[in-house]
């Protein structure tokens, strides 16, 4: 990820993107597989978010990036739309 001249924060062309957040490794290597390059920033969880992954789509949320949530209807889909939703 690019970053400003003498800034930690990332600069991205065109604004930020949509950032795609799963929580089933099978679901992200779909999406590669299928979509290549044209793949959209993808995160996943791989079950219940750990503190990192929660650090992550917070700091992306903060830089203004759109995050989309995909999560199973279970105890480690719920944590992971509590989160997002903070």
């Amino acid at each position: 990820m690019a970053h400003a001249a003498g800034s930690r924060r990332p600069v991205v062309p065109g604004g930020s993107p949509p950032v795609f957040v799963c929580e089933n490794v099978t679901v992200l290597e779909a999406a590669a597989d299928e979509l290549g390059s044209a793949c959209p920033p993808m995160v996943c969880t791989d079950g219940v978010p750990s503190s990192a992954a929660l650090d992550l789509v917070g700091r992306l949320a903060a830089e203004g990036c759109r995050i989309s949530v995909r999560a199973d209807v279970d105890e480690a889909g719920f944590v992971g739309r509590r989160a997002a939703s903070l």
